[in-house]
């Protein structure tokens, strides 16, 4: 279930900027704007999510009892938003946030200040489609401590994100993305980089392009923020076909630190294999 090679490399591309900044490169958006009901692979996806919800629930649904209010109060603006004649199958008597997820294309994460240190921590997530990660191995902890396994979060956008989620007004929603090449199409993924198989070297089992669209938003009732990951995914081939993106991803890959393109590439031959596929699809010069 690919996305359009027009929506995944939509301008500006996420990766336009290089591999070595290393900011949050957030902008303002519209309320219209923040959940993506259109496109060719939404309902492929909304299918997908039932999918997953019914094969791996405990894994990718959890909700600390502060969050009830929170969740039900984002079930009801995810229903707001879905344009009319939106019909999509919901099992009945599920859990406000599952409802929730399975009506969209849109992962959600939903944080709350700690009753004893104030810090902004995920108190509930429907995620679905994790990116080597695990919710519940997130659920009940600090911002910070969520993106501890990525490199130079911490000494670079720890704090600022922080402060950026704790001050967020209601009323002002936030978008970013962010890219990663990986090894296949599957939308869930929760092994962790170090699992990726081994034998993946960037470019023997056609890659994969993955762009996460994540916004930011503060409920009006509960003030609690949301998070939502809406995943995009392509082959590496609608960049070969773009040259200005195939050239824009080259040096963003050549740019990015070492342990980054770790992370962002997964084994260490990944770069140059994929930098020597990106070459060859640029025109000659």
């Amino acid at each position: 279930m690919p996305a359009s090679a027009s929506r995944l490399l939509r301008r500006p591309l996420p990766f336009a900027e290089g591999g070595a900044r290393h900011r949050i490169g957030v902008r303002p958006i519209e309320p219209s704007e923040w959940l993506e009901t259109s496109g060719d692979d939404v309902a492929d996806q909304v299918a997908e999510k039932a999918r997953v919800f019914d094969a791996h629930r405990a894994a990718v649904l959890g909700v600390l009892p502060a969050a009830e209010e929170a969740c039900a109060e984002l079930r009801d603006l995810v229903r707001e938003q879905l344009p009319a004649g939106w019909t999509v199958a919901v099992p009945a008597g599920c859990h406000p946030l599952e409802e929730a997820g399975r009506l969209v294309p849109e992962d959600f994460c939903v944080h709350l200040p700690d009753s004893g240190t104030g810090m902004l921590t995920l108190t509930a997530g429907c995620v679905c489609f994790p990116n080597r990660w695990s919710l519940l191995d997130k659920l009940g902890h600090a911002v910070t401590a969520i993106h501890e396994p990525v490199p130079r979060y911490d000494p670079q956008l720890a704090r600022p994100v922080e402060r950026l989620m704790a001050r967020l007004p209601e009323g002002r929603i936030l978008e970013r993305h962010n890219w990663a090449v990986v090894e296949s199409g599957e939308l869930h993924a929760p092994l962790r980089t170090a699992e990726r198989a081994r034998e993946w070297s960037g470019v023997d089992s056609d890659p994969w392009l993955r762009i996460e669209r994540t916004t930011l938003r503060r409920l009006p009732r509960s003030g609690a923020v949301v998070f939502t990951i809406r995943t995009l995914t392509a082959p590496l081939d609608v960049v070969d076909a773009d040259a200005q993106a195939a050239g824009l991803l080259a040096d963003a890959i050549r740019d990015l630190p070492d342990e980054v393109a770790g992370y962002k590439l997964g084994p260490p031959g990944a770069r140059s294999a994929l930098l020597e596929r990106l070459t060859r699809a640029l025109p000659a010069s």
